[in-house]
C-alpha cells in the first residue's frame, strides 16, 4: 500500500511586437494560477485483480514579477496551497494544505515539500532559460507554468493560423522524453490558440519513507492553451494518457494514468 501512495503523488506581431511582453508585465504584479486535475490510476495488483485510484485536486500557484527590462523578465513561482481527495479500496481520504491535520498525512507529505518554496525563472524574449525536467513536465506540480507562460516574442511577429513547430527535451541519465508538436490553430483580435500533443518516454525513481520505487511509463499528453493578444497565458486544458509498469517492493505492476488538467492563470 505504500508502495502505491507513492505512485498516486508522483503521477499527481509589428517591430515593436519584441517589447509587448514586458510591457505586460509589472514588477511587484503577482499572477495567480489556479489549477483542477482529475486523474484515475488503474493498478494491476496481480493477473485478474486490478485497482483503481481516482484522485481528485486543485492547486494555487503565485507567479510574482520582481524585475522587468530589456525583453527580460524575472520573478519566482510559488506553489500557495493544495487540497483534493484519493479514494483506495473504496475508502476515500481528504486533504488540505491549510488543515493542520493534513500534515502528517502519508498520502501528501511529499507534495508538502514543495508548498510555499520558491522557484526562479527567467523569461528572455518570452523564453524561459531554465532546463525543465520530463518530471515537472509530466507532473504538472506547478513549476512547469514559467515554461509555457509566454509565447516567444520571435514567433509573434509572424504568428499565423497553422504555424506549427516541435521541440523536444531528453535526459540521457532516465532515458526519459517528450516530443511536443505545437499548432496554432486560432489567432483574433484578443486571443492566440495554440494545440498540441506530446509524445511521452517516462522513467523515474522515487524514495520515500525508506523505499524506492521505479516508474516506466510511454503515452502522450495532449493539450490546448489560450494565450492573450500579447503572448501571455490565459489558460489550459491537457489531458494524459500514459501506461507501463511500476517497480516497488519486489513487485512489478502493470500501470495505466487516464488524467485531465484545467489550469486558469488571473
Amino acid at each position: 500500500m505504500n508502495s502505491i501512495r507513492i505512485f498516486i503523488f508522483s503521477s499527481l506581431c509589428l517591430s515593436n511586437v519584441n517589447n509587448v511582453q514586458a510591457q505586460q508585465f509589472q514588477v511587484g504584479k503577482v499572477l495567480v494560477a489556479k489549477s483542477k486535475t482529475t486523474v484515475k490510476t488503474v493498478i494491476q495488483m496481480q493477473p485478474g485483480m486490478e485497482m483503481e485510484v481516482p484522485i481528485k485536486g486543485e492547486n494555487t500557484t503565485e507567479i510574482a514579477i520582481s524585475s522587468v527590462a530589456d525583453q527580460v523578465v524575472q520573478g519566482t513561482v510559488v506553489l500557495k496551497k493544495i487540497k483534493g481527495s484519493v479514494t483506495m479500496m473504496g475508502q476515500e481520504q481528504s486533504f488540505d494544505s491549510d488543515d493542520n491535520t493534513s500534515l502528517s498525512n502519508p498520502l501528501v507529505q511529499n507534495m508538502l515539500k514543495s508548498l510555499s518554496t520558491k522557484v526562479p525563472f527567467i523569461l528572455k524574449k518570452g523564453v524561459s532559460d531554465a532546463k525543465l525536467t520530463t518530471t515537472e513536465l509530466v507532473q504538472s506540480n506547478g513549476n512547469d507554468i514559467f515554461w509555457k507562460l509566454t509565447l516567444p516574442t520571435t514567433q509573434l511577429a509572424t504568428l499565423k493560423e497553422n504555424n506549427q513547430w516541435i521541440d523536444t527535451i531528453a535526459e540521457k541519465e532516465t532515458g526519459s522524453s517528450v516530443i511536443t508538436n505545437y499548432n496554432v490553430s486560432k489567432i483574433s483580435n484578443q486571443e492566440i490558440w495554440v494545440d498540441g500533443i506530446a509524445e511521452v518516454k517516462f522513467n523515474n525513481t522515487i524514495e520515500q519513507m525508506g523505499m524506492q520505487m521505479k516508474q516506466h511509463l510511454i503515452g502522450t499528453i495532449s493539450f490546448k492553451r489560450i494565450y492573450n493578444e500579447k503572448g501571455v497565458l490565459k489558460s489550459e486544458t491537457r489531458s494524459t494518457n500514459l501506461s507501463g509498469k511500476m517497480d516497488a517492493m519486489g513487485q512489478q505492476m502493470p500501470v495505466k494514468m487516464i488524467g485531465n488538467l484545467e489550469t486558469t492563470i488571473e
